[in-house]
């Protein structure tokens, strides 16, 4: 029983990711053919023609059923599982995302004692936490290799730097990333915290006495993320 749901659920997820304007005209064929054998053929006709207009129509829709059906088993089938094996090894990379925002909110809510919730938070919160954080005080983490003191804006380029690496480390996988996923992973690579963080690690000369200045863009950023963990929901429920 377990092994039939799993297939039916697997089928209805494949033919739900089909291109929409495919399923409509497979469907629509199929009606007018039906149609066609079972109840056209013992009208009358109702118009001079209309009896070859309608073999026309039949026979365009056979074709176009024979081409969904082709479209389905040579190309859509593949494309699905291939997709499918992929997301496998791209949704840990994903999930990479996610777990460096949950890191940094982690550190800097412990440094400032205040309750938090990763999925809900304010932007106010983040201004406030950003305010009491000097960045030239030592960070939670060890950088290695170690250079002395390791600041909290180390600490915030660091996870910058991995979320940059992650990108770079889905991109392999391009021929095989869809069109919101790559929008995704650009908003990521190209918000003000990523893009203001890398210039610092290039040219560090930060001057200001807190990390207030980093708190709206890392708010924004902390949304995208909450994109794309929507994103992996809704592809996990498609392929796993």
């Amino acid at each position: 029983m377990f092994t039939d749901i799993t297939y039916m659920m697997t089928f209805k997820n494949i033919f739900k990711s089909i291109y929409l304007p495919i399923k409509i005209l497979f469907i629509a064929s199929l009606i007018f053919i039906i149609l066609y054998k079972f109840l056209f053929l013992k009208m009358s006709e109702l118009f001079s023609g209309a009896a070859i207009l309608g073999e026309i129509f039949y026979n365009l829709s056979l074709a176009i059923l024979a081409s969904a059906i082709f479209y389905f088993v040579v190309i859509h089938l593949k494309d699905f599982y291939d997709k499918r094996d992929v997301f496998k090894i791209v949704s840990n990379r994903l999930n990479g995302f996610i777990n460096i925002r949950n890191r940094i909110q982690m550190e800097i809510v412990a440094k400032n004692n205040l309750p938090f919730d990763n999925k809900n938070i304010s932007e106010d919160l983040i201004k406030e936490i950003f305010s009491k954080i000097n960045p030239s005080d030592n960070s939670p983490v060890v950088i290695f290799p170690t250079k002395g003191k390791h600041t909290w804006l180390d600490f915030l380029i660091l996870f910058s730097n991995k979320s940059l690496d992650l990108i770079k480390d889905t991109y392999q996988f391009m021929p095989y990333l869809d069109k919101a996923l790559l929008n995704l992973l650009y908003k990521i690579e190209s918000s003000n915290f990523i893009v203001n963080l890398k210039s610092f690690d290039s040219t560090p000369n930060y001057e200001y006495a807190d990390l207030t200045p980093f708190a709206k863009s890392f708010y924004n950023y902390s949304k995208i993320i909450d994109e794309l963990d929507s994103y992996i929901e809704e592809k996990t429920k498609l392929y796993m």
